[in-house]
């Protein structure tokens, strides 16, 4: 059964993220139309399968977590924006995350920007963690505890997982920002 749940998710107090949880083709189709930029930040959380089962994309103020391994069936927004080689598509391990995309549902990604190396560049590497706490209001303990401890691939996301998979994604995209301008 197709699901949508919107969240306003708050972020450093005074930012809010509009955040969709979708398992349906039809809404992701939707949001990806309002996905117009250049950068997108793009993250994966797997499940216990080891399967794919989260795709978050981030751009501006505005989030979609996609429930992969719920979708009714992958839409071909959802290819095209992936393989869109005049969009960035930004990460951390996204090359690994891109290379399970493929394994798992056949999603191409040509146009992707590992962010941990230039962002440490940026920032420095022994300020990196603080900056990313700072931009992200939340330390990367809680982050890494949901992240660990969570079934990705429930049919029903908690709240923390919303928000983390929130703040995770949107860290990407603000630190994107920050270092490719």
């Amino acid at each position: 059964m197709a699901n949508a749940n919107h969240n306003n998710i708050q972020f450093d107090g005074a930012t809010t993220i509009v955040t969709t949880l979708t398992n349906s083709s039809l809404l992701t189709d939707y949001v990806l139309r309002e996905f117009s930029s250049k950068r997108i930040n793009k993250k994966n959380s797997s499940s216990s399968s080891n399967k794919v089962a989260v795709l978050q994309l981030c751009h501006g103020n505005r989030c979609i977590i996609i429930q992969l391994i719920h979708l009714d069936a992958i839409p071909g927004s959802l290819g095209n924006l992936l393989s869109d080689r005049s969009i960035r598509f930004l990460g951390m391990d996204v090359a690994q995350d891109i290379a399970r995309l493929d394994r798992d549902y056949g999603l191409k990604c040509w146009s992707t920007h590992e962010l941990l190396p230039p962002a440490v560049a940026f920032v420095g590497g022994a300020r990196l963690l603080p900056s990313t706490q700072k931009i992200a209001g939340f330390s990367i303990e809680e982050l890494d505890q949901v992240n660990i401890h969570s079934d990705w691939s429930a049919n029903i996301l908690t709240n923390d997982q919303i928000k983390v998979a929130t703040m995770s994604a949107y860290t990407c995209f603000k630190m994107g920002n920050m270092v490719f301008g």
